[in-house]
């Protein structure tokens, strides 16, 4: 069986790069430290180190060596921290970010040149790792110095390229299958980058560089899962993604929740915007208000509103208040809940939200999938970090998947060997928060293995509430004319045609499929109109039914048809020598009638042949409308 190909779109920073950079825009020129201070500390935990220096600085630098004791889950970070509290990133050394794992460093400075700050100490973040640090050196500032130039945006690019070009090197040493590249966040400071992931920024190994393939968290690879939690041999469809189905786009576009840790209201706003498009059949793709929520919802005061918050607050903010539109609320991050426009055109709400139990077994969350999307936290509680994202599909690998790192050049891809750790493993398809210039479009695929690293996943069900929309607004269809109707993830509406089926149409964009099953899977309904159903004994067909066969009367027989028959388009009724066919009551929709001089057509009981295409009675054949009626449709 062949699978489905993934594809991912990124920006890549070519591997001969990393010999071309000297990397010196990492380093301080000897001439800006004019002060040296010997340090001899040896750390194998975080710790914080007071400075005594009286000065304003404009340069800060570290010298030392780092060891880092874990291949894939290990990291030294230095951080110099100012009077005001502001956090500058001056060292960081993790699996990806370093060839070797000893790596010695001199007058090492990230975010440290061309500063104007008042240290008040540095702070050590240690994983797995140890740090000698030998000296700190830095450019201490007289009053006439002061306002020094800011951090150069050309030595930040510099860094950034040089960077992303050894994640990606490594990335293909340790035979792992996503790609590095600038992105929204990893356009940010280390103080921004707090803003999103929590005060003690942990290791995200390199998260914040996704631009596209299958995501490992650092510590929780294949590689270390017990192998019962590992595969999980399920009967399900391999593949699902509500970005395509029923040859459309449930799902509205990726939003940036901004250096603010409103990932919350972002992963709840988005869930509800697709489940809208859902429920009314429709792609409405409503832009509804973050700011209501982090503003109104949260319960703090203004001067905290991007502490982050619990995810069911804002489900039962919109189900008990309601939701205004993006124009009416705009999203600032700071602002008080009184700040809203004065009236809205449009407030949604929804019947009830609810947890999603058993979420750590795979197939939990995949038949939730089939139904709709849902809200999913990937958390690290040890490093007290929760980032919160609308679940929107998955894949299951298997060898011989391809996966394509951009659309532009066919030759960068990378192929699910056949020894791959990845082989039968889900992958969890994600609508992030930052940004359509991170991962794909703002979406990743990410390995979240049980119920450590996913958690909270919550739900949206029951009716749509709406200023504009009722439920007689909710499309009903039968776009691929198969016979079945999709009418999006409610009960069967009212209007429905009296003769759609009660089960939906799995795939409203594929006549040659029906509804689907519980694992999945779409029913196959003959599309090539194969296997001809003979008919040659006088035969009622009285209950409703949904035709993809043609039909022969042959033997001079005689159809009777009392339940209300649809065909698929193209079927034919093909009436030999004698035969009869005859329309008592009910509705004959669609089919083509091929008859012969000798053969008969009644239509009776206020019954009726409607038809999309003429029809030709050749000479001798009977038809008798008595009571009944043709008409097309």
């Amino acid at each position: 069986m062949k699978y489905k190909t993934i594809l991912f779109l990124f920006f890549i920073i070519p591997l001969n790069l990393l010999a071309q950079f000297k990397e010196s825009c990492f380093y301080l020129p000897a001439e800006k430290c004019n002060n040296r201070q010997s340090v001899q500390g040896s750390f194998t935990s975080s710790d914080t180190i007071p400075l005594s220096i009286r000065n304003r600085i404009s340069d800060f630098a570290v010298s030392g060596k780092s060891f880092l004791f874990d291949s894939d889950n290990s990291l030294v970070r230095i951080i110099l921290r100012d009077s005001y509290g502001v956090d500058y990133l001056i060292y960081e050394a993790n699996p990806l970010m370093v060839e070797t794992s000893e790596n010695e460093f001199q007058d090492f400075a990230l975010e440290t040149q061309s500063i104007d700050a008042a240290p008040q100490c540095l702070i050590i973040q240690i994983l797995n790792a140890r740090l000698n640090l030998n000296e700190i050196s830095y450019h201490s500032m007289s009053q006439s110095e002061r306002n020094p130039s800011f951090f150069s945006s050309e030595i930040f690019l510099q860094q950034q390229q040089a960077i992303i070009a050894r994640i990606n090197a490594n990335i293909k040493r340790k035979g792992k299958h996503w790609c590095a590249g600038m992105t929204s966040v990893s356009a940010k400071s280390y103080e921004e980058k707090k803003s999103i992931f929590g005060e003690n920024m942990p290791y995200l190994g390199g998260f914040e560089y996704y631009k596209g393939g299958v995501f490992e968290l650092p510590g929780y690879s294949t590689a270390s899962q017990p192998q019962s939690l590992i595969r999980d041999a399920d009967p399900f469809i391999p593949e699902w993604d509500w970005r395509n189905r029923h040859g459309k786009n449930w799902i509205t576009p990726a939003k940036d929740q901004g250096n603010c840790q409103s990932c919350w209201a972002f992963g709840v706003v988005g869930l509800f915007e697709t489940y809208i498009n859902l429920y009314y059949n429709q792609l409405l793709n409503y832009d509804l208000s973050e700011q209501q929520i982090v503003s109104c919802a949260s319960g703090y005061n203004v001067d905290s509103m991007c502490l982050g918050n619990h995810t069911s607050k804002a489900f039962k903010h919109i189900k008990n208040n309601g939701i205004i539109t993006e124009d009416c609320f705009p999203y600032v991050m700071r602002t008080e809940c009184s700040n809203a426009c004065d009236y809205s055109t449009e407030i949604l709400s929804f019947d009830a939200y609810s947890y999603v139990y058993g979420y750590s077994r795979d197939s939990v969350l995949k038949k939730e999938l089939f139904k709709h999307p849902v809200t999913l936290t990937f958390a690290q509680p040890a490093d007290n970090i929760y980032h919160l994202m609308v679940l929107c599909g998955y894949k299951k690998l298997q060898a011989g998947d391809v996966i394509h790192y951009n659309t532009w050049n066919p030759e960068n891809t990378d192929t699910i060997g056949t020894n791959d750790p990845l082989i039968g493993e889900t992958v969890w398809l994600l609508k992030n928060s930052l940004g359509t210039d991170y991962g794909d479009d703002g979406f990743i695929y990410m390995y979240l293995p049980g119920g450590t690293v996913k958690q909270s996943p919550y739900r949206i069900s029951g009716r749509v509430y709406s200023q504009l929309l009722s439920d007689n607004d909710i499309v009903v269809s039968d776009a691929d004319g198969d016979g079945y109707y999709f009418w999006g993830i409610g009960p069967k509406p009212s209007h429905c045609p009296s003769w759609a089926p009660d089960e939906p149409d799995g795939d409203d964009s594929d006549y040659t499929k029906g509804p689907i099953d519980h694992f999945g899977y779409l029913t196959d309904i003959n599309p090539n109109l194969n296997d001809t159903i003979y008919i040659t004994e006088n035969t009622t067909w009285g209950s409703p039914r949904y035709l993809h066969n043609h039909v022969k009367i042959v033997n001079g027989a005689t159809l009777t048809i009392q339940g209300n028959t649809t065909c698929y388009t193209g079927v034919s009724f093909t009436l030999t020598s004698s035969s009869k066919i005859i329309l008592d009551g009910t509705n004959l929709r669609y089919a083509t009638l091929k008859t012969i001089g000798s053969s008969q057509i009644d239509v009776i009981n206020n019954g009726a042949l409607q038809t999309k295409t003429s029809q030709t009675i050749p000479i001798g054949c009977k038809l008798n409308l008595i009571y009944g009626r043709i008409e097309g449709v």
